[in-house]
């Protein structure tokens, strides 16, 4: 019994310590001929997807690297993922389900709400549509968004 207990309150910790977002926002980019990128918002064009988040503050996570994993899915419903381009496959600690995400990053979490961005540069053409965006932390979803491509 004592156990089964230990477990319970192990998990709850674990997801307690799941730092959450209060904001993501993608934004496609194109490269200029100077190396530069512009913005874009055509998804024939669109070289690059920057995934930018706004975290939480969470006083339960101790400072230090934190991972979060970017998920994009396609209007057609299939996830953006190479395994050679940053792609890989998680398990969802709520479902217990496999995901496959499309890329991930590491930032330098100090118990505050904290800016980044993850750059992904897809290896395929792009469709026009709106793709959602998951995020991960701790192999729980912590935020989702959505973008559109014309």
């Amino acid at each position: 019994e004592l156990d089964s207990e230990n477990e319970m309150l192990s998990g709850k910790v674990d997801i307690a310590e799941a730092i959450k977002i209060n904001s993501v926002v993608v934004q496609g980019f194109s490269e200029k001929g100077d190396g530069e990128y512009k913005a874009q918002r055509k998804a024939k064009k669109t070289q690059m997807l920057r995934t930018c988040i706004k975290t939480e503050t969470n006083i339960v996570t101790p400072s230090g690297d934190e991972s979060f994993y970017v998920r994009i899915v396609t209007p057609g419903g299939e996830t953006l993922t190479m395994k050679d381009n940053g792609g890989g496959t998680l398990t969802n600690k709520l479902t217990n389900k496999d995901v496959r995400y499309t890329t991930s990053g590491t930032v330098k979490y100090e118990q505050k709400d904290t800016d980044f961005c993850i750059d992904w540069k897809p290896n395929v053409t792009l469709f026009s549509g709106s793709y959602n965006v998951e995020v991960y932390n701790k192999d729980y979803m912590v935020g989702k968004g959505m973008f559109t491509l014309k």
